[in-house]
Formats: structure tokens, sequence, C-alpha cells
């Protein structure tokens, strides 16, 4: 309806927390991924990866102006749809597959897991940038990552910062 008297649809809140943590993580591992280095996070949980360093990494996370809003694509030839979708994060496994990563902001006291009711949309969200990067000719790893970033709410006063 809105269409038919020229109004456009509505904007979506902006999510700048959730963006400045998205952009502070990607400058992070921008930063070992121009030295060839690992993550303290992949140390940490014996990941035997590295951020992937490719020329299309800005394209698949929107950052080009004619990918923003699209990302990554290919083509499902069975059904002729165009896929895209933005990620956050590209790794490599020390035997060559991709490892789709995904940031998530989050504020909770409650131990973080994947089996929470809402959490399932990350799954399915995780699977479809997986297939498209085999779409895209790619070898992918099964496991994909979510690296949350939990803002703490326990302390006495703000202070202007976030903490963990």
């Amino acid at each position: 309806m809105a269409a038919r008297y020229g109004l456009g649809r509505p904007s979506m809140p902006a999510f700048t927390l959730n963006t400045a943590v998205d952009v502070l993580l990607k400058n992070e591992f921008d930063l070992l991924r121009q030295a060839g280095e690992s993550h303290e996070l992949m140390k940490q949980y014996h990941l035997a990866a590295v951020p992937l360093n490719h020329p299309d990494l800005t394209k698949w996370r929107g950052e080009t102006p004619e990918t923003r809003y699209k990302g990554a694509s290919a083509i499902h030839q069975p059904t002729n749809f165009l896929l895209t979708g933005m990620i956050d994060d590209v790794w490599q496994s020390n035997n060559g597959e991709l490892i789709i990563v995904d940031y998530k902001s989050t504020s909770t006291s409650k131990e973080i897991s994947l089996e929470d009711e809402y959490k399932q949309a990350y799954k399915r969200q995780m699977e479809f940038y997986q297939y498209l990067f085999r779409l895209l000719g790619f070898p992918v790893c099964d496991t994909g990552y979510f690296v949350f970033a939990n803002a703490s709410k326990n302390r006495p006063q703000f202070d202007g910062r976030l903490e963990d």
C-alpha cells in the first residue's frame, strides 16, 4: 500500500553500538590479516587458522559501493536465484578450508549458548553463508564460528565505556 502512495519502506532502527563492535572487530582482525598472524582467540581455543587475506573480502563484507547491502553473491543454478549475504569475516584453516565467522554483540550475565530460542536464526544464517561460499567454489569448513562481544551491566557506574 505504501508504494501506491509513493511512500518508501520505513527504515530499520540503527544498531550503532552493534555496528561499532563489528567495525572494531574487523579492524582488529584486519591488522592480523595483513601480518598473516593468528588472533589470540584462535590461540586460546587451539584453532589452527589465520584471518583470510583475499582481494574480495571488502566485496563479501558489502564494503564496496557495488556490493553495499549485497555482499557475496552467487547464482543458484537450479532455480536461477541470486543468493547474497554480507559476512563479517573469513578465516582460513591450515588445511586450506575457509571458516565463516560472524560477530555478535550482546549484554547478558547468562552463559552464551547457541541453543537459546533466539539463536536458531544465527545457525541458519551461518549455514547459508557456508552454502553461499561453497557455491562460489571455495572449500568451506563445516564448522563456523561466532565471536560474541558481551558487554557487562554489572559495574557500579558507566564511566563512558563498555567492558566485558
